[in-house]
């Protein structure tokens, strides 16, 4: 009876194969991450486009004017609006505001 002898890749060639992939992935990793760095740049100028939107509808829909520094609260005291932002922020709030940095940072170094 002759041996039978079964089809298979030997293991250099297995080596020689996880070798090329691992070549291509060193090669495609910093351009993923480029890639999803642009998507937040991406993300954050538009956040901030419509905040500026946001702004001006606001001056549109009241005669010109910016919103106040402070406004009379139900208690009959004048709060500043930027206390009122001291409250708990949502995370999505949250990244929006601290993207302001992250595309100056961004618009610096390129």
């Amino acid at each position: 009876m002759e041996p039978v002898s079964r089809p298979g890749f030997t293991l250099i060639e297995l080596l020689v194969v996880m070798a090329v992939i691992a070549i291509i992935a060193a090669i495609l990793f910093p351009v993923f991450a480029r890639a999803r760095d642009r998507a937040r740049q991406t993300t954050c100028a538009s956040n901030l486009r419509q905040i500026g939107m946001a702004t001006m509808q606001y001056v549109g829909d009241n005669d010109e004017t910016m919103f106040p520094k402070q406004y009379d609260d139900a208690a009959g005291g004048w709060v500043k609006w930027s206390y009122s932002l001291r409250m708990p922020i949502p995370r999505s709030l949250l990244r929006t505001l601290v993207c302001l940095n992250l595309v100056a940072v961004s618009a610096a170094t390129s």
